[in-house]
This record gives C-alpha cells, structure tokens and sequence, in this order.
C-alpha cells in the first residue's frame, strides 16, 4: 500500500517503527535495517522510528521508507500517512450531591467543578443546568457538563444536586381542629 492511517494515542503522539510502513520488501540475500523520515527532512534524519504528534493531527504526511541490506544496498519508497487522533477528551463530574433548601442557584460551582483532559491540548467545558425544583424548593438539579476538544469531539457526563426541605414535612406537623358532633338537624 501507498498509505497508512496512524493514530495519536493517549500521551499525544504515536511512535512508529520503520517496518510497518514496509509492505513486503524483499532480498535475494537478507534485509539488514529499514528507516524511515518525513519527506520534508534531510536524509541525516533517517531512523528506526518516525514520531508524530498532535500537531500531526488532521494531516497526511508523506514519509520516506529506506531498506537496506546485508550487502549494503538500499531502496526508498513514498508512503502517505494519515494521522488521525480518534480520542475523545475525558471527563470526570463532580460527584453527585444531596443539600437542604433554601440554595443558592446562582452558584452551582458551590457544589463542584469537572476535571477534563485531551491527549490533544486544550478542553472547553460548557454546562447546562435542569432545574427541576418544586416550589417548595425541593427537587432535582441535573448539571451537564460536555469537554469539546481541539478537534471537535466530545464527553459529557452529569452531576445530581437533590435539594431537600431543611425542615421535612408530616401529619405530625399538622395541628387537627377538635372533632365536632352537632346534635339533629333544623329546618
């Protein structure tokens, strides 16, 4: 093949060896070493490995692979290489909280903030926030949070803050009126 697809791994780059860019190379003797380098790098460059990185991402590199053998004699072929970062960046939600009303709902970061990461640079982090609360106060917050990478994938993942009564409500907190009997009925 004339191509081969590379991904960038979870440290932000992909260390590839020489030989697996090599599709069947041959000798009638035996293949000593292969190397490989980027097209654009002068021949001193040529290595057992080749290394590509974030900034790889997106692109198709062409790189040179030399085999040479026993005898010392060479070869070099043109490769195209596709370099793709097929992670999604990682996200971790606070955990899950229960509090007592009344709270304060101008400030959820009270309750905790996400940690994120991309093996590419840079997150975003927006929030949307469900407030189910019932007007008594009480209910359910459902904060979403969604980590968008540099390369425009993303992870969400989701906070609960229950919000319960700070004084919790019964029949026993009811005061009854006294049974009445009425005696007959007039007309």
């Amino acid at each position: 093949d004339n191509s081969l697809i590379i991904s960038i791994g979870g440290n932000g780059q992909a260390v590839v060896t020489a030989k697996t860019f090599d599709d069947g190379s041959t000798d009638n003797c035996c293949i000593d070493k292969y190397l490989v380098k980027r097209m654009s790098e002068p021949d001193s460059a040529f290595n057992k490995t080749i290394t590509f990185t974030c900034d790889d991402a997106g692109k198709t590199i062409p790189v040179i692979l030399k085999v040479v053998d026993c005898s010392g004699n060479e070869n070099t072929c043109m490769i195209q290489t596709d370099i793709q970062d097929k992670l999604p960046p990682s996200i971790i939600c606070p955990p899950d909280v229960t509090t007592t009303c009344p709270v304060d709902l101008n400030n959820l970061a009270q309750f905790g903030s996400p940690s994120s990461n991309d093996n590419c640079g840079n997150v975003t982090i927006k929030e949307t926030n469900n407030v189910q609360l019932s007007s008594c106060g009480t209910g359910i917050i459902k904060r979403v949070f969604t980590a968008t990478g540099a390369d425009g994938k993303n992870a969400t993942c989701t906070q609960l803050i229950e919000v319960k009564s700070s004084v919790p409500f019964s029949l026993n907190d009811i005061t009854w009126p006294k049974d009445y009997e009425a005696q007959g009925c007039t007309s």
